[in-house]
């Protein structure tokens, strides 16, 4: 693992938020950012400091309920603390209460735009991050074949590039200032 370069608290023109979150990962090994639902466009939440503190990917999840999303990554967090490896293409039953999830890579072009936390902690450089899914009620992931139509929008496909393809098109617009 390359040894990332991070923020610290020696840093000048630091607010609250940068504090604390430079601090959760000093202290705990991570801070989660969660952003909540919003206008119909659904709540998400990430990892900032596992990379740095255990070289593990940073995580992201979204689509849950607002206690669920942070509580999921600090699940994962702790597991991760604990020794245990979060590997894209496995699936893992026993996160959220024996529903199966599946971790996917997500493109470096969402970096900036749903993660400027990170980016800023990491001072823009590369880490890694994957994106965590869950199952409608017939056990189907969001990418394959009929995937409960009304959950479509919960999950961008982050593993995508271009927003269409990865449905994340309401996301983004979502979070443009307004004029």
């Amino acid at each position: 693992m390359m040894v990332p370069t991070v923020r610290s608290l020696s840093e000048q023109g630091l607010d609250t938020r940068d504090i604390e979150i430079i601090t959760d990962v000093r202290d705990h090994g991570w801070h989660v950012v969660a952003v909540v639902e919003e206008n119909g466009v659904p709540g998400w939440a990430h990892s900032v400091g596992l990379y740095k503190t255990f070289g593990h990917p940073e995580v992201v999840v979204f689509g849950l309920a607002n206690d669920v999303l942070a509580g999921l990554i600090d699940d994962i967090a702790e597991e991760v603390r604990a020794g245990r490896r979060f590997a894209c293409g496995d699936l893992h039953g026993d996160l959220l209460e024996g529903t199966p999830c599946l971790f996917k890579p997500v493109h470096r072009d969402w970096y900036p735009a749903l993660l400027p936390d990170a980016e800023w902690f990491y001072c823009g450089g590369s880490f890694p991050l994957i994106q965590c899914f869950w199952p409608d009620g017939d056990s189907r992931f969001p990418w394959q074949s009929g995937f409960a139509e009304e959950w479509v929008v919960l999950q961008p496909l982050l593993f995508r590039r271009d927003p269409e393809q990865a449905r994340a098109v309401e996301l983004l617009e979502s979070m443009r200032p307004s004029t």
